[in-house]
């Protein structure tokens, strides 16, 4: 039988898992804080919308292409698209 070796998760997304758990370390035996651990990081795997996460955080995307142009070879120039993402501001 082969064991199926996973690759660690993401170092924000255990820091994250940790993090939810200080509260409870005092309280819990090592052996139940181990089990949470572990629950928490394959319910965030399982799930769409932070599996989903959890793919951005592992492949990052390169930029291709920058929203800032150099007029005349100079300074660049402000970004082609508004910088604010509010909707309706004048």
């Amino acid at each position: 039988m082969t064991k199926t070796i996973k690759p660690p998760p993401p170092a924000l997304l255990l820091a994250v898992v940790e993090r939810s758990l200080e509260p409870y370390k005092g309280v819990f035996p090592a052996a139940t804080i181990e089990w949470m651990r572990e629950e928490a990081l394959l319910q965030l795997a399982a799930h769409p919308y932070p599996a989903a996460l959890l793919r951005c955080l592992d492949t990052p995307q390169a930029v291709t292409e920058s929203d800032v142009k150099a007029i005349d070879g100079g300074e660049p120039a402000a970004p082609s698209r508004p910088v604010s993402s509010r909707r309706g501001a004048a």
